[in-house]
């Protein structure tokens, strides 16, 4: 059963996504699909600019140190090329509401969630919500360490 394009961002620019994980996570999507689980790819590849500027997010950088000044405006704890969205390595999905919007405040816990993780594990994908629970959106290929995507990245 293919993809309902639809249900996919238009932030994700496929082409900068590793080959590897681009596959993982089409299968994945697929098997959700079939599963009647519905997902939103909200991010995909993301460029070390874009990663600085989500970074930066509750941080003021002092005396050349980023700083945690907000604690509940952070988003990321990578700065700019420690993130495996900055490799074309990592996602991030969020189910689709009844209404086909993203609920950017699902509950992680829900059997519907534990299923979305299982089968994108089952596909060769770590999950973000395994690393201290709180990014439970992400999924990254867990095939490659950061350092050897570092290694290799143009």
């Amino acid at each position: 059963m293919p993809i309902d394009k639809h249900k996919i961002s238009a932030k994700v620019d496929r082409s900068k996504l590793l080959p590897s994980f681009d596959l993982k996570v089409y299968k994945a999507l697929n098997d959700c699909q079939a599963a009647g689980l519905y997902l939103f790819w909200d991010y995909g590849g993301r460029s070390f600019a874009e990663q600085l500027r989500l970074y930066a997010k509750g941080r003021r950088k002092i005396a050349g140190v980023w700083v945690v000044v907000n604690r509940s405006a952070k988003v990321t704890d990578a700065g700019p090329g420690s993130s495996f969205h900055n490799f074309g390595a990592a996602g991030d999905f969020y189910p689709l509401d009844a209404e086909g919007h993203p609920d950017f405040n699902f509950a992680p816990d829900s059997p519907e969630w534990r299923k979305v993780v299982k089968l994108f594990k089952d596909r060769g994908l770590a999950w973000g919500g395994d690393y201290g629970g709180w990014d439970n959106p992400h999924f990254q290929d867990a095939a490659v360490t950061l350092r050897e995507l570092k290694r290799f990245h143009p």
